[in-house]
């Protein structure tokens, strides 16, 4: 078996990806590779080689043995830097693209590429920099041997020599493919095997190993309060937005706020990003805070077929499926179908008989169909169902907590009654990218739809005192067109790239709520309150932005964006709970926004750069249910950042540090009966991010990732006792750490050993009074995982929460009406300890 790596690249000097590939590092790196020539065997007369061109490359590709293969394509290369979409599939095949591309010749025997696998590149740069990329992970290299002529070698196989090195981490936070160095973003980028690694199945667990982000499950998997930087959304009964964007594949899914729909099970992924910062002049409207940035795998030509299985002890059974290949034998139409069923037993149980409760199940299936019939065009679309159903809101009284934690008990929910909530969710996304020649054109469309029916025993007791009865429905349809032009020697000083582009999205969100005072609720029983309201959202917006480089090692640029959100609903209430005895009526707005955002960064060295920004984001105002409207949220972003590699490329350090300055922050308000959104006033944040990334020797790696927020309201316009108080969800200290150990069995089979630690500092689960102690304490949490892979599969075994930490990641106070405990204080408990197993073939 050929060792795996731990990145991309032989050891030698990388060029920068993407649009700010400058000519000094491919000379570099053609230099350097032009030197190690001599260390493989050259390629000296044709009577060794195996000529492939035109229509006879598929040949050159056969099973059948030969000692060398030179694959050769006469096309134009069109310039030095060179616009690469070659996906992920066996390293001959994308070598045969790489080829039929640039018009280069790439030579190696037969047998060095036999069963290997090439994550592909996309993206624009120097061929050199591409074929680096395409050869990421195989433990192959190439040296140059001639103008548009390269033969591959194979890197030495040293145990302990600490050879490997980090290679390129591409992302798409600039809406083009780029590597993570030369991005002026602060990103956390987590990949395919990452996610695989650590047992990630929804955001919130990816946003456990992200620094300065806070996160809370308030009570359902749709109910997650989210914060980067101290920016936390805001969950209210009215029509608004988040504050933290969520993208599948280029199109927005949390379109109407509250979180609703966004923690669907991560399966198929390619990467997660994780953008700080605002981000409305690329993603859109309500990226104040940020954009969590999801990228599906695309359908590949090769046929490949995965089964994967987990168990554990909280009675887990997962499943999932997956077959890719060609319908056409070639790239014309490929075909990829994920499937996937989850069923857990949970970790609370009812304290009335002892029996576990929190049950949950989920399946999916996702169906993703890819083009390249039509020369320089790419078309995707893509269709992905979920149902979840669980029978229990995971949140227990305080006291009960408490308790469990004194005693060492499981967690118990005084309930006497199961509270059921099925949620089904659909999209469909399609996405067009075609190359004009002077500008590339990218269309992307999406549908959403979701439904979600929760209905039952709200009281946290075994008394009849509150039922709930809980109905939402979301349509949302979205556009986006855009032009991204460029010059093939943009690097060169004086030349520019550029981003054009529109958006227009429309959303229809109802939700209808029937809310009862049982028999044992005192002078309240039998009283309720219904509603419905019906929220319209239809947004149309401009953007774009220039790159420029005045000098070789600088590049500056400049974007704006202009959002307007027009916003609509009708509502009815009838109550004889509250004040309101009887409301109807419907209520308009419009709101608007321009964002700027100007960066600037500069090359230190081929290894070292720095940038800059200054950003300002909105996030659009809204409307409550008894119709009173709340303004937008401004927000100014300062922020500077250094991005390093050393030691030949193991060691990888990116730190930033930033400043953000709002006003008129939303703020969720509850006024007894519902929960209401107002402009609270000021309030700034401020602190940075470290992450390092080291390749201590050829079998391990270590990964650390800190974060440091300091989030405080500078004014509450109607409540002058929560000045200075912290922000929600924010704690002032996050840290991660990862390490990776993997060392060869035999020829076959290594043997993997994974442990993972985090820390969260304590926070708020609301803004309470300045000097009031948090009511959500720090905890830290270790996950080990050991076990064996091979080419074929792997299986593992992993203990998390190793020291069966007690903590909670929602806290919520009592409600009372008219001196009646209608809910008492609760608490939504994180998971106990558990084990498991897991499984995965690949055919």
């Amino acid at each position: 078996m050929t060792k795996k790596t731990w990145g991309y690249g032989a050891g030698r000097p990388r060029g920068r990806g993407g649009y700010g590939t400058g000519r000094r590092h491919v000379r570099s790196l053609l230099i350097q590779s032009l030197r190690s020539a001599a260390a493989v065997p050259a390629l000296t007369t044709l009577s060794m080689m195996a000529i492939a061109t035109g229509p006879k490359a598929d040949e050159a590709r056969a099973p059948a043995p030969r000692p060398i293969v030179l694959l050769a394509q006469q096309s134009a290369a069109g310039g030095e830097i060179v616009t690469f979409n070659i996906s992920a599939r066996s390293l001959d095949d994308a070598l045969a693209d790489f080829a039929q591309t640039t018009g280069w010749q790439v030579g190696y025997p037969a047998a060095m590429t036999a069963g290997k696998k090439s994550p592909g590149f996309t993206g624009r740069t120097a061929p050199a920099v591409a074929l680096d990329a395409i050869l990421a992970g195989t433990r192959l290299s190439f040296s140059v041997i001639g103008e548009k002529s390269a033969t591959l070698f194979r890197l030495p196989e040293n145990s302990g020599g600490g050879v490997r090195e980090l290679g390129p981490v591409q992302v798409t936070a600039r809406l083009f493919t780029e590597d993570l160095q030369d991005t002026p973003v602060t990103v956390r980028v987590l990949g395919a095997d990452e996610i695989e690694k650590s047992n990630i199945e929804h955001i919130q667990d990816v946003l456990e190993f992200t620094p300065n982000v806070g996160t809370g499950n308030n009570g359902r998997r749709q109910r997650n309060n989210i914060a980067i930087r101290g920016i936390t959304n805001v969950i209210g009964s009215g029509a608004s937005g988040d504050s933290i964007g969520f993208y599948v594949d280029g199109v927005n899914a949390n379109p109407s706020g509250g979180q609703r729909g966004v923690n669907q099970a991560l399966f198929d992924i390619e990467r997660v990003e994780v953008l700080y910062g605002p981000q409305g002049t690329t993603f859109g409207r309500n990226t104040i805070g940020g954009v969590v940035n999801y990228v599906s795998k695309k359908p590949t030509a090769e046929t490949e077929a995965t089964v994967s299985g987990t168990l554990d002890t909280f009675e887990t059974k997962q499943i999932r499926a997956i077959a890719n290949g060609s319908l056409t034998g070639d790239e014309d139409l490929m075909l990829r179908v994920a499937l996937f069923g989850d069923r857990s037993g949970g970790h609370i149980r009812f304290a009335a008989d002892g029996l576990g409760t929190m049950e949950e199940e989920e399946t999916g299936a996702r169906i993703a169909l890819r083009s390249k019939a039509l020369d320089g065009v790419v078309y995707d679309l893509s269709a992905t169902f979920t149902r979840y159903e669980d029978n229990m809101l995971q949140s227990i009284r305080r006291t009960s907590y408490d308790q469990a934690v004194r005693n060492g008990d499981s967690y118990y929910t005084e309930r006497g009654r199961e509270d059921i909530n099925k949620t089904l969710q659909a999209n469909v996304i399609q996405a067009v990218e075609a190359d004009l020649g002077w500008a590339q054109l990218v269309s992307n469309t999406g549908f959403f739809y979701l439904d979600d029916n929760e209905k039952g025993d709200r009281d946290d007791s075994a008394l009849d005192r509150l039922d709930v009865d809980q109905k939402q429905r979301l349509l949302s349809a979205s556009q986006e067109l855009r032009l991204q032009g460029f010059d093939a020697d943009w690097n060169i000083p004086g030349k520019v790239s550029w981003t054009l582009g529109m958006n227009t999205s429309w959303d229809f969100f109802r939700s209808s709520s029937d809310v009862k005072a049982g028999a044992d609720a005192g002078f309240l029983a039998n009283r309720y309150t219904r509603s419905m309201q019906d929220s319209r959202v239809w947004q149309i917006a401009g953007f774009g932005d220039i790159r420029y480089r005045p000098m070789e090692r600088l590049e500056l640029s400049a974007g704006a964006r202009y959002t307007e959100d027009q916003v609509k609903i009708t509502r009815f209430q009838a109550s004889t709970l509250g004040a309101t005895a009887y409301a109807r009526g419907t209520f308009r707005e419009v709101f608007n926004g321009f964002t700027p955002k100007f960066t600037a960064l500069y090359e230190i060295t081929p290894d070292i750069s720095t940038y800059g920004s200054i950003g300002n984001g909105y996030k659009s105002g809204g409307i409550n249910t008894n119709g009173n409207a709340f303004e937008d949220e401004r927000i100014w972003n300062y922020e500077v950042g250094l991005k390093t590699e050393f030691l030949d490329r193991r060691l990888r350090a990116n730190v930033a540090f930033y400043y953000n300055d709002w006003s008129d922050f939303q703020i969720s308000v509850n006024n007894g009966t519902e929960t209401q959104i107002e402009n609270a006033g000021s309030a700034t944040s401020l602190g940075g991010e470290l992450g390092l990334r080291y390749v201590a020797s050829d079998n391990l790696v270590i990964g650390l990732n800190y974060g440091f927020t300091d989030s405080q309201v500078r004014e509450v316009r109607f409540d002058s006792d929560k000045n200075g108080a912290d922000m929600t969800a924010a704690p002032n200290h996050t840290f991660s750490a990862t390490a990776d150990y993997a060392r060869p069995v035999n020829d076959r089979i290594d043997w993997t050993f994974r442990a993972e630690f985090t820390y969260r500092s304590s926070s708020f689960d609301s803004i309470a009074d300045a000097g009031t102690k948090p009511d959500l304490e720090g905890y830290n949490l270790l996950n080990l995982r050991t076990g064996l892979e091979t080419d074929s599969g792997r299986i593992e075994a992993f203990i998390e929460n190793v020291f069966d930490t007690k903590y909670i990641t929602h806290a919520r106070p009592s409600t009372v009406v008219g001196g009646t405990e209608l809910l008492p204080e609760t608490v939504v408990p994180g998971p106990r300890r558990l084990f498991g197993i897991r499984g995965r073939v690949d055919f």
